[in-house]
Parts: C-alpha cells; sequence; structure tokens
C-alpha cells in the first residue's frame, strides 16, 4: 500500500511541475528567472552532504519600500498554500517565511493562519539570511502566490505593480499596488507627461520615458513592484546618493564586497554632491560597482551599485556639470547653491531670523540682515516670508555684501 501512496504522490508531484512550467510562472523580483527551471535546477544541485534541503519566502532584500507585502496581508493563505507546495515538491525538511523587520503585528497574523492550515513555518522579522539558504530554494512571496493559483488552475497571468513619483519635493503615491495583466502599455499606468520626467525606475534598473511605451510583460523584472519616476526637479546623482546610504541602512555588513562596496561607491559620490569629486573617481566608481553585480551574496549590494551605475551611464551630463563646473544641473544639492540677502531690498524687518531652522541668520531691527553660509542649511524657509523679496537663492555667484551689521540704506559696493 505505501508503494502505491508513494507512486500517486509522484504523479500529483509531476502534474503540479507541469501546471507552473504551463503557466510559465517567473520568480518575481530582482532573481529574475522560470520558476520551473529554478525549481528542476536546485533538485539536480542539492546534495544532502551540505546540509537540510530549505525552502523559504519574502520579499527581496533590497526591498525598502515593502508595496508588495501587501499580497501577504490581503492573502496570507495562498502565500503559505505557495509555500507548503514548494516545500512539498522540493522535499524540504524545513520552512520559513522572512518578513520585514518592525512587522510584528503581520507576524502574528499570519502566524494565526498558519496554524488553521496546519502549516508548520518558521516566520522571522528580518532580510533573508542568504548563507542558511544557500543550500536551499528562496521565492519572492509573490512567486508563492502566483504557485498557489497555479496548482489550484486559478492562475491569472500577471504582477503586481505600484506607481510613486520622487520630486525634490519628497516622494508620492500615485497608485497603490495592484494586479496588471501582461500586456498593458506602462504609459496607460502612469499619467504623467513624458516631457516632466527625467528617468524611470523598474527594479533596480533605470530608463528614460521612452520606456513608457513598452508593456508589462513576463520577463520584465519589476524587482520590488514599484515602477518610480523621477521627474525634472531631480538630481540624478542625489538619488544615488540617498540609494546608496539606505543600502548601508539595511545591509547586514557579512559580505565583504557589500559592506566595503557600498561604503566606498558613497564616500565618492557624497565628494561629488559636495563640490569635491574628482574624474577618475567615476572610473574607481564603475570597476567597484560592476565587481559588487557578482560579487555580493544578496539583492542589497547589487541593487546599490546597479542603480549608481545606471546613473553613471544615463546621467554622465549631470556627473560632469558636477564634478569640473561645480554645478547642480536640478539645482537642489545644497552645497551647489547660495542664498544670500539682497543689500539694497533688506529692510531688517527680522522676519526671516524668527523662521531660520538653524538660526544662522544675523541682524537687527533697521539693519541689514546677513546669511552665515557656513550653517545655511539652504532650506528656503526664509525666501518664503520674506515679504521684501530680499532673500536670493541661485547657482551664480553671490554679489559683494556687508561683512559686519550695517544700517538699511548704509551699505555701498566698492
Amino acid at each position: 500500500m505505501y508503494d502505491n501512496f508513494r507512486e500517486s504522490s509522484k504523479i500529483w508531484k509531476r502534474s503540479c511541475i507541469k501546471k507552473i512550467q504551463k503557466a510559465d510562472i517567473q520568480e518575481y523580483g530582482l532573481y529574475h528567472s522560470s520558476l520551473y527551471h529554478k525549481i528542476h535546477t536546485i533538485k539536480e544541485e542539492y546534495f544532502s552532504e551540505d546540509g537540510p534541503m530549505r525552502v523559504a519566502g519574502g520579499l527581496n532584500n533590497n526591498d525598502f519600500r515593502h508595496m508588495i507585502l501587501k499580497i501577504l496581508k490581503d492573502t496570507p493563505e495562498k502565500v503559505l498554500q505557495g509555500l507548503a507546495i514548494l516545500s512539498w515538491l522540493m522535499e524540504a525538511s524545513e520552512m520559513l517565511l522572512y518578513i520585514p523587520e518592525g512587522e510584528e503585528g503581520l507576524k502574528q497574523e499570519v502566524l494565526k493562519t498558519a496554524q488553521e492550515l496546519k502549516i508548520d513555518v518558521d516566520i522571522r522579522t528580518e532580510i533573508v539570511d542568504m548563507r542558511l539558504m544557500s543550500n536551499g530554494c528562496i521565492c519572492h512571496i509573490e512567486t508563492l502566490c502566483m504557485l498557489a493559483e497555479a496548482v489550484n488552475d486559478t492562475y491569472v497571468p500577471g504582477t503586481w505593480v505600484s506607481i510613486l513619483k520622487i520630486s525634490d519635493f519628497g516622494c508620492t503615491e500615485l497608485r497603490e499596488a495592484e494586479y496588471v495583466k501582461f500586456g498593458t502599455k506602462i504609459g496607460c499606468l502612469v499619467k504623467i507627461d513624458a516631457n516632466d520626467i527625467k528617468a524611470v525606475q523598474i527594479g533596480s534598473k533605470l530608463y528614460d520615458a521612452s520606456v513608457l511605451e513598452k508593456e508589462i510583460t513576463p520577463e520584465l523584472v519589476m524587482g520590488d513592484g514599484v515602477i518610480t519616476i523621477y521627474d525634472k526637479s531631480c538630481c540624478m546623482i542625489a538619488q544615488a546618493e540617498k540609494a546608496l546610504l539606505e543600502s548601508r541602512k539595511k545591509s547586514c555588513g557579512k559580505c565583504t564586497f557589500c559592506r566595503e562596496g557600498l561604503n566606498q561607491l558613497f564616500v565618492r559620490i557624497n565628494e561629488i554632491t559636495k563640490g569635491k569629486g574628482e574624474s577618475n573617481g567615476l572610473r574607481i566608481m564603475e570597476d567597484i560597482g560592476e565587481a559588487m553585480k557578482f560579487s555580493t551574496i544578496c539583492s542589497i549590494g547589487q541593487y546599490g551599485s546597479a542603480f549608481t551605475l545606471d546613473t553613471i551611464h544615463l546621467f554622465s551630463n549631470e556627473y560632469e556639470n558636477h564634478i569640473k563646473k561645480k554645478k547642480c544641473t536640478a539645482g537642489t544639492c545644497p552645497n551647489f547653491i547660495n542664498v544670500y540677502i539682497n543689500a539694497a531690498k533688506c529692510v531688517g524687518c527680522g522676519i526671516c531670523i524668527k523662521s531660520c531652522p538653524v538660526d544662522c541668520i544675523e541682524g537687527l531691527p533697521g539693519y541689514i540682515h546677513m546669511i552665515e553660509d557656513i550653517d545655511c542649511t539652504k532650506c528656503g524657509k526664509c525666501i518664503e516670508v520674506c515679504e521684501a523679496g530680499a532673500i536670493i537663492k541661485t547657482m551664480e555667484k553671490v554679489p559683494e555684501l556687508p561683512d559686519r551689521l550695517t544700517r538699511i540704506g548704509r551699505f555701498k559696493r566698492y
């Protein structure tokens, strides 16, 4: 009887594998590949001497925005069923589910669902441990959801997409995460004039506005599921600096290439945004970035390097302006901006002094006020409140100004 049961199990497994192959499910996220081939390859290369077979689900480690976590929040049973099916197909001895740090409430909800489904899973609130999973199979939570749907014959080809817009003023969600059928034109999802777009980020890759003419397909690497629109107000070098800083914060620090590579890239790009960059530094950054693509263990280092390299290749003019001309093309990097008080227009009212968050404006009633440039953050709050229009923000050279408190109307340029 046991032999009959074992044979029935093999037949059912082959049936499930055929359904996965027919559905042509692609691993979601940065590690894009056919799920069918992924399962087959890992099983072929597995050696029990290397340790127990484990299966795990989670977001990519470089997913800092967690937009696709909506899948786990809305349909935890599908993700868990997909993980259980994967475990069964891989003949795994352990199942793990990684949830982002700080999502303790979600962990308890998923754990409750797992108990109801009688699925024994180890749920951890941390980034995926790539060393632990080196002898196992890791799948994105969306892949697990699609796996469950394929086996249950409910799979509809498509993917999850959300839209964000980045400007110098901050981040705006234009479209929350929703399921989109393959074949949908990207431009139909992004309701922004292409002339107002500087760059489009899909996954870890940057494109120009022409990508809006493309369609969402199984081959398109969606990364964290977010299509990010950078408008014309963005400095892409500053955006790369932010991405590197975020990657450094999230990195576990155990991988040498990730830890040291991110640090080297950040230090050099920080020098550029501060007006201290050198042309030969770009070649070094490219060498480091290319090495990180295949030398880092997880997606944190791979994402940070890929995004930075794309800004170097697509926006070489911005790097040249920052390094050679000491000018920020977008006019947003503080170290290339000058803010000063026009001595001829200042009425000595003191409103700007009260508005300054770092107390870098000096002045007395009836005297021309002065800004201490070293401490000024270029936030522009003083400009907003000055009714006389005396405070100027410019990328050009600052005219001659008083070097001491001077009464209104008494300052003369020489």
